[in-house]
């Protein structure tokens, strides 16, 4: 009995993997000549997978190990989408969006998509698709559906290599998508810093486009990465509040100084222009003294007369 349920038990785990083999397989088959639904490269360390619309996913090769063993979950969380935390290597700008994997730039367009990852450069037709990754060129058919490639991106991603883990590649979640139909960003230039090791206290934000009122899609400052000089990374929204509370300090420092000057300059007989209270004040006690003096010397002859 023992046997028949080891017997069994050997041709249901053998049934399985001839499955994944075959499934794998097929994968491999059809990403054997093109990139299939994204374009996948490598960049200093780093992988990404841009979607024909400009979204992207990324990878970091180097942060973590045994993808091998996880990816064969499809719910696995091994890239930035999936859910995979990277906080402690990216930056994030003031709509949302991820600006810099530790030592790689990244870069949009007007509306969102990204146009340079590192030194890999990317185009869009008239269509709002993509048609060339470095030097890779990408047609698409009369319905606008991906038809083959030409090229090659760069000398260091000649030819695509398929890996388990790029059929789990996905689009980011709608609360988190940075793209839009309007040029939001036309006149918007993020501020990168240098990376240092690690990014303290940066969480992934909810982006300004998930947050847009109608058409409209305004900046928050508080979803930037912002570093200080001591290397501590805080929101904009706190800074500020620091530097306009140490102008307001500056500013009656300054006036207390300005007011100081102004009695010792007093006191030393100097010409000082007053203001308008204090010449009020001045003329007041003026005429003040004067009506006394008078008043006595009016009081004076009285008497005098009566003694007469």
């Amino acid at each position: 009995m023992k046997r028949v349920k080891l017997i069994f038990a050997s041709i249901l785990f053998l049934g399985f993997a001839a499955i994944v083999k075959a499934d794998e397989l097929v994968i491999k088959k059809h990403y054997a000549n093109s990139y299939g639904s994204s374009f996948i490269f490598q960049e200093q360390g780093i992988e990404f997978s841009i979607f024909p619309d400009g979204q992207f996913d990324f990878y970091m090769l180097n942060a973590r190990s045994g993808v091998s063993v996880s990816v064969n979950n499809r719910y696995s969380s091994f890239s930035f989408n999936t859910g995979y935390n990277y906080d402690a290597y990216v930056q994030y700008d003031e709509f949302g969006a991820v600006v810099q994997v530790e030592h790689v730039p990244v870069y949009y367009d007007h509306f969102g998509r990204i146009t340079r990852a590192g030194n890999v450069f990317i185009s869009y037709n008239n269509y709002g698709y993509v048609s060339r990754v470095g030097g890779l060129y990408v047609y698409y058919n009369n319905y606008h559906r991906f038809s083959h490639c030409s090229g090659f991106i760069n000398v260091h991603n000649r030819h695509y290599e398929f890996r388990p883990w790029h059929r789990y590649y996905v689009i980011p979640p709608s609360n988190y998508c940075v793209v839009y139909n309007r040029p939001y960003r036309k006149f918007y230039k993020p501020k990168r810093f240098h990376y240092n090791g690690y990014y303290k206290n940066n969480h992934r934000r909810t982006t300004a486009v998930a947050n847009r009122r109608g058409s409209e899609v305004r900046r928050n400052m508080s979803y930037a990465t912002v570093k200080r000089s001591r290397g501590a990374t805080v929101r904009n929204r706190n800074n500020t509040a620091v530097s306009t509370h140490r102008k307001r300090g500056n500013n009656i420092s300054s006036r207390r100084g300005d007011s100081r000057n102004m009695r010792s300059v007093n006191e030393r007989g100097g010409r000082v222009v007053a203001s308008s209270n204090k010449k009020a004040t001045s003329n007041k006690s003026y005429k003040r003294g004067s009506g006394l003096k008078r008043n006595n010397v009016k009081s004076s002859t009285v008497n005098r007369g009566r003694r007469r």
